[in-house]
């Protein structure tokens, strides 16, 4: 509680100094707590608009209305969750004036009347506030509202308690051709739960099965919030979602059942953007449910101590985080309990806790449970040619697989550099944060991870990650800096563009315009 308040106290602080502010040469913009030069905007767990404005103009680009609205239902939280601490002040007022704002704005940018989710939100809003005297003029901002859009006359949706599930019968969806996957093998610390689930017939690859029975899951691919939102409902409710009618998207009746059966609640999840990946706080309240709808009991939420990161977890969801690792449905991606709520779920994420929602004995809390744990920064990993991943840097022992199956074990070179001679660029698609490992870019990553080292030891920050662009082989600069100082120019002359050099490595070609050998990259 302590730690709270002073997170709470620090951001007032923050607040109060930034309004202070009599005005400033260019706009400031705060998004997802973080200031911004003016027009800068970054991905977080909403990926568009500003979250707010202090100084300088006033007028921002109009977000979507559904991405308003999910910005007033995280203030929301907070000021209710202040509200009830005794802790709510003056700024926070002017936080939800901003989302009203920015919701207004959208409204008139649309061109479309109030939907009854809108009038929901605005419901809740007024509800949080309502007999707080400093909150006149957010009060008055919803009477705007409600009046220039006729919210009263808009029949809201109340929210629903969970419906109890229906028996799911097992296995119904299996694919019979399937046999495994060539990206999960045995010993990938997803296999077990992934081919628990396919089995089940939640989950299915992404590529039809060979003559083998082979086909492609893409465990490291980001899931939308449609698809886990259709994998958890066509666990509980697939009875009533075989009956329906096919709706105008795939996933349209998962969401009206879920909305019927109030997995979702009125205000959760607009339509327009289930298209978006689904963070895995997110996941955490979808799960929750999943368990209420089960008839379990949901044990009192862990303390905030057992997880490291609990500051970035939005209030909103911040109960079913806990609640999640108090039932064992998570484990964290170490002994501290780290949960990277903004971070998406990943493919083969979900069956891991798909499995442990079906399965308890799977659970981190049951005996010998928590056989599908998540890999740690210590534990040899398997990279996949192609694929986005958020663990760590390569390591030597590290396996990686290319595209046509190949496995090749990662080892060092007589430099020192991993991968030397390999024809491999193993930390391509590394993801932390915002910042993704990408050919000739340098790599930014956020102070989670800032002790990231290549495999000399040098800090991978605002390194460039270079790649051959005739072998593949891919390797930070300072690493390509090792193998340069150590290895002799070819001293034999080309004869036409590009014609890679008779050194073991294919490090250069030659240029025929400027009659030379060059690095290729």
């Amino acid at each position: 509680m302590k730690r709270k308040m002073m997170r709470i106290l620090i951001l007032s602080i923050l607040m109060l100094s930034m309004l202070s502010l009599p005005s400033l040469a260019a706009d400031v913009v705060i998004v997802n707590g973080t200031i911004l030069p003016d027009g800068v905007i970054t991905e977080g767990s909403y990926t568009e608009g500003y979250v707010g404005i202090i100084g300088g103009s006033t007028s921002t680009p109009a977000v979507s209305v559904a991405t308003a609205l999910e910005y007033l239902n995280g203030t929301i939280a907070t000021v209710s969750e202040m509200r009830a601490e005794g802790s709510l002040n003056s700024y926070m007022m002017k936080g939800m004036l901003a989302d009203l704002e920015r919701l207004e704005r959208a409204l008139v940018a649309s061109g479309e009347p109030a939907t009854p989710q809108v009038a929901a939100v605005v419901a809740n809003a007024e509800k949080s506030v309502k007999g707080l005297s400093i909150a006149e003029a957010v009060l008055q901002k919803i009477s705007d509202i409600k009046s220039q859009y006729n919210l009263e006359s808009i029949k809201v949706e109340e929210n629903k308690g969970i419906a109890p599930c229906e028996p799911f019968t097992y296995g119904a969806a299996v694919n019979p051709n399937l046999k495994s996957f060539s990206d999960v093998p045995p010993g990938r610390w997803s296999h077990i739960p992934v081919m628990n689930m396919v089995k089940a017939g939640l989950f299915n690859g992404v590529s039809e099965p060979d003559s083998q029975g082979v086909a492609q899951f893409s465990p490291g691919t980001e899931m939308k919030r449609s698809e886990f939102l259709t994998v958890v409902i066509r666990f509980l409710y697939s009875k009533s979602l075989a009956a329906m009618p096919a709706g105008e998207t795939w996933y349209a009746n998962a969401y009206e059942l879920a909305r019927q059966n109030g997995i979702l609640k009125a205000n959760e999840f607009a339509y327009e953007n289930l298209d978006r990946k689904i963070t895995r706080e997110e996941m955490t309240m979808i799960l929750i449910r999943a368990v209420e709808a089960m008839g379990e009991t949901i044990p009192d939420p862990v303390p905030l101590s057992a997880i490291a990161d609990y500051t970035n977890i939005a209030p909103y969801y911040l109960t079913y985080v806990r609640q999640a690792f108090a039932m064992g449905l998570l484990t964290g991606y170490d002994e501290k309990g780290t949960f990277k709520p903004n971070n998406a779920l990943t493919r083969e994420q979900a069956p891991a806790v798909i499995n442990r929602l079906l399965d308890p004995s799977t659970r981190a809390n049951a005996v010998g449970g928590d056989n599908d744990k998540v890999e740690t920064y210590e534990d040899a990993i398997t990279i996949y040619e192609g694929e986005t991943r958020s663990n760590r840097p390569a390591r030597e022992g590290d396996i990686f697989v290319k595209k046509d199956g190949t496995q090749i074990v990662l080892k060092k070179g007589e430099y020192g550099v991993l991968g030397a001679g390999q024809g491999v660029a193993p930390d391509l698609g590394l993801m932390n944060g915002n910042s993704t490992v990408a050919k000739n870019k340098k790599f930014a990553y956020d102070n989670e991870h800032y002790s990231f080292k290549d495999s000399l030891g040098n800090d991978i920050y605002n390194q460039l990650y270079q790649v051959n662009q005739i072998t593949g082989e891919g390797h930070w600069e300072y690493e390509w800096d090792a193998i340069f100082y150590n290895y002799q120019y070819p001293e034999e002359d080309g004869t036409y563009e590009k014609q890679p050099s008779p050194d073991p490595y294919k490090l250069w070609y030659w240029r025929s315009n400027g009659y030379r050998w060059i690095v290729s990259y």
